[in-house]
């Protein structure tokens, strides 16, 4: 493999390796003395200074594996399997909540996600194309006259 043009990258791998303890120090010591000994404010840069090392070491982890990897390991079909939620499955159809719901009781399935009721794509189809006549009517209180 060819890497003359990545010597940055090839020194962001070495990174473990090159930078000592020593050189932390010094870095520290230096923010001590330009904020005057203020510890709190030392901490502050300290961490700030490693969560954005930790977060761009993060997302160049996921930006890789997502693109060259996972891809492969975890989707290697072409279909892609949607889910929504019961009032984004009413917005599509313009359908009110209480027709969602009675779809969920005369079979349409679901699975819950997150402590969230989901209904999947093909689910959605498959129960569009077995009840696309059938009239999902209930009655209110106020005309059988029950409470």
């Amino acid at each position: 493999m060819d890497t003359k043009g990545n010597s940055t990258i090839d020194e962001l791998f070495k990174a473990p390796e090159t930078i000592k303890m020593a050189d932390i120090d010094s870095y520290v010591a230096v923010l001590a003395t330009c904020n005057g000994n203020n510890q709190e404010r030392i901490l502050h840069d300290v961490d700030n200074l490693f969560a954005k090392l930790q977060n761009h070491i993060q997302l160049l982890s996921m930006y890789f594996k997502q693109r060259y990897i996972v891809r492969d390991v975890i989707a290697p079909s072409k279909e892609e399997i949607s889910f929504y939620t019961k009032q984004e499955v009413a917005v599509r159809y313009r359908v009110s909540m209480r027709t969602i719901t009675n779809w969920i009781v005369a079979g349409l399935e679901t699975t819950l996600i997150g402590g969230v009721i989901r209904i999947s794509d093909t689910s959605l189809q498959e129960f569009i194309k077995n009840n696309r006549r059938r009239k999902y009517g209930w009655r209110s209180i106020s005309k059988t006259g029950k409470a």
